[in-house]
């Protein structure tokens, strides 16, 4: 595959180089990232764990939506155990799932966010564990409104009411929530 001039082997090296030029020359990354989440799965495949992540980290730069390379850079930082870098990806493939209107899949990314830290409390014993409980509390009462409104929209009205009044409960001032809840609410009695 030839890149800005130079041909793209499966020298993982050398992608992130070809991905920066190709940026910088005005070329169409678009079009090779494909090739290059292949790459970072082969080399994830043969152990090469560090650098799959650094490929996938170059992906994301370019197209902070593709899914596939989200996906493997939290696989593999789940097999690593950085709890909270597992948090950071799981949320961007939420909110790039989310804006695709692949709601399942985002939900299912929120869920797992929500249940890691309660799996995980007696497991972290590291400096990890104050950050990925800071992180995973500030980002609740939106993934709870999240949720809730995806069961709202879904038909579940009772799950959806659970779900954003955990919202409510971890921050009264979320208007959305409350309007979503009002509207749960409303749902329910007819």
């Amino acid at each position: 595959l030839r890149v800005g001039g130079d041909i793209l082997s499966s020298d993982s090296a050398r992608i992130p180089e070809c991905m920066e030029r190709t940026s910088v020359a005005g070329g169409k990354p678009g079009m090779f990232i494909e090739r290059w989440v292949d790459e970072a799965t082969r080399l994830a495949n043969r152990g090469r764990t560090e650098e799959a992540i650094r490929v996938c980290h170059r992906v994301l730069a370019v197209d902070t939506g593709n899914l596939e390379a989200r996906r493997l850079v939290i696989d593999l930082y789940m097999e690593l155990r950085q709890w909270p870098e597992v948090v950071v990806h799981e949320i961007g493939f939420a909110a790039a799932s989310w804006k695709r209107e692949a709601r399942s899949a985002a939900v299912e990314s929120y869920r797992t966010i929500l249940t890691l830290e309660e799996q995980l409390v007696g497991e972290l014993l590291t400096d990890d564990s104050g950050e990925l409980q800071e992180t995973v509390e500030a980002l609740k009462p939106r993934i709870c409104y999240f949720i809730g409104v995806f069961f709202l929209d879904s038909g579940d009205h009772e799950a959806a009411v659970q779900y954003l009044r955990k919202s409510i409960e971890l921050r009264s001032e979320s208007w959305e929530a409350h309007l979503a809840l009002g509207k749960a609410y409303m749902l329910l009695e007819m």
